[in-house]
C-alpha cells in the first residue's frame, strides 16, 4: 500500500490531508485500488519504461469536505491518462505536467 504523503504543484507540493489516508495499491493483474482521502477509487494502469498509464478511474459518489476535495481533483488529475513515475527506496512519486503525488510505502 502506497499511502499519499504530499501533492500538489510540483515546485511547492502540500502535505496530504491529515487523518484522509489517502492510499494506492497496485494489483499485479494491471488494476489499481485506493481511497482519495474521500472517495473509493480503482481502474487499470500500464507501465512502460518510466511512464504510467491510467484507464479510465472511476471511483464512488461521495462530496467531503473542501480540503479532501482538493486532495482528490489532484490525485485524479495525475491518474487521467499518462504520467511519469519513480521509485526511490520507499517513496512513490507520480507527475503529470506540473502535479506530483508523493506516497511512502506502508506495508499492512
Amino acid at each position: 500500500t502506497w499511502k499519499l504523503t504530499v501533492y500538489g504543484p510540483a515546485s511547492s507540493p502540500i502535505a496530504a490531508v491529515t487523518d484522509a489516508e489517502a492510499s494506492l495499491n497496485f494489483n499485479s493483474d494491471g488494476t489499481v485500488t485506493g481511497n482519495g482521502g474521500c472517495k473509493g477509487l480503482g481502474g487499470d494502469y500500464e507501465i512502460s519504461g518510466d511512464q504510467i498509464t491510467f484507464g479510465p478511474i472511476k471511483s464512488t459518489l461521495m462530496a467531503c469536505d473542501d480540503s479532501r476535495m482538493e486532495q482528490e481533483d489532484a490525485i485524479h488529475q495525475v491518474m487521467t491518462e499518462t504520467a511519469s513515475y519513480k521509485i526511490n527506496g520507499n517513496t512513490l512519486i507520480i507527475t503529470k505536467d506540473d502535479t506530483v503525488l508523493v506516497f511512502g510505502w506502508a506495508a499492512e
